[in-house]
């Protein structure tokens, strides 16, 4: 996988027809598995970092009879990350959010069938040591339709603040090994949402929060010199997100943005929010992300991100 500038506009082409002759049945045939492996180190300001691994089998859809569209794989690569909590991943293969633009969407709770392959051992190597992740299996429950190892780990809050960081997996029989370096990004601070200022991860509006209804709602945050500190094409941009949880279901805005601590979410994004009820939960992140390609045995596309970000709740 080559790693685009991020986010970028990619045009599909059309699959060629299929023939069809001498079929004996009139069913489409599964369409074979795709294979994605993603690393994520993720920190929030002044808070102890998450680090996740997986590798990723999830199938895009049936062909039917022009074949699988590349929209249809994107779409459910994007369902599958969503399910397994990778927003950032989701953020950085995004094909068609272009900068200075936002998607609304449903995020969604089911991506399945998906199948995590083993890793063997993984470790984050930083000027502190070495850290293990642990691996932990995840059982089909029949909910979220997944299963297979996952992998995570807890890294202390200066981890990778004073040198780069490496990655490494010991490989198996699927998978082969890799190493794969990451410098994090500066990290962020919300300052102020709407116009008011971010006061221990809230924001409190001025009566109903009508604010927040068919109105542009603006973001503000640290403007870090990240130019010389990232190494990757995204490393003039951050992403801001408006996420809107109920009961049940989240949906979000998300935005390219570039990195120059002001974004304004349009009224547009915020009106085709759903309500949710009356005990729905707003929240605004913004992130900044050092995204690197890598490929190993078995494994032609691999995603390693370190992730810096904040977040704040909008009362």
């Amino acid at each position: 996988m080559n790693l685009p500038r991020a986010p970028y506009v990619a045009a599909a082409a059309l699959a060629g027809l299929v023939a069809c002759a001498g079929s004996d049945s009139d069913e489409p045939a599964a369409a074979p598995a795709e294979r994605l492996a993603v690393v994520a180190l993720t920190w929030r300001a002044d808070q102890s970092g998450l680090a996740q691994a997986y590798v990723i089998d999830y199938r895009p859809a049936a062909p039917g009879l022009f074949g699988t569209s590349p929209a249809r794989g994107e779409a459910a690569q994007r369902q599958a990350l969503g399910v397994l909590s990778l927003p950032a991943a989701v953020a950085v293969l995004d094909a068609s959010l272009a900068v200075e633009q936002c998607r609304v969407e449903r995020v969604p709770t089911s991506a399945g069938p998906i199948v995590l392959r083993d890793l063997g051992e993984v470790s984050v190597e930083s000027q502190a040591g070495l850290h293990a992740l642990a691996s932990k299996w995840l059982s089909d429950d029949g909910a979220l339709d997944l299963s297979g190892p996952a992998y995570a780990g807890v890294l202390a809050p200066s981890v990778g603040t004073a040198s780069p960081l490496v990655v490494t997996a010991e490989g198996t029989t699927e998978v082969g090994a890799f190493a794969v370096g990451l410098t994090r990004p500066p990290a962020v601070r919300l300052q102020s949402i709407a116009g008011h200022p971010v006061d221990q991860g809230h924001v409190i509006l001025d009566g109903d929060g009508s604010e927040l209804r068919a109105t542009d709602v603006s973001v503000t945050w640290d403007a870090a010199d990240v130019r010389s500190s990232r190494t990757s094409d995204s490393r003039d941009l951050a992403w801001v997100v408006f996420e809107r949880r109920g009961f049940g279901e989240v949906w979000q805005i998300t935005c390219a943005a570039n990195d120059d601590g002001a974004f304004v979410i349009p009224a547009a994004a915020i009106s085709a929010l759903p309500e949710l009820g009356p005990d729905k939960t707003d929240k605004v992140l913004v992130r900044r992300i050092d995204a690197v390609s890598f490929s190993a045995r078995g494994l032609p596309d691999g995603l390693a991100l370190a992730v810096s970000e904040d977040q704040a709740y909008v009362d």
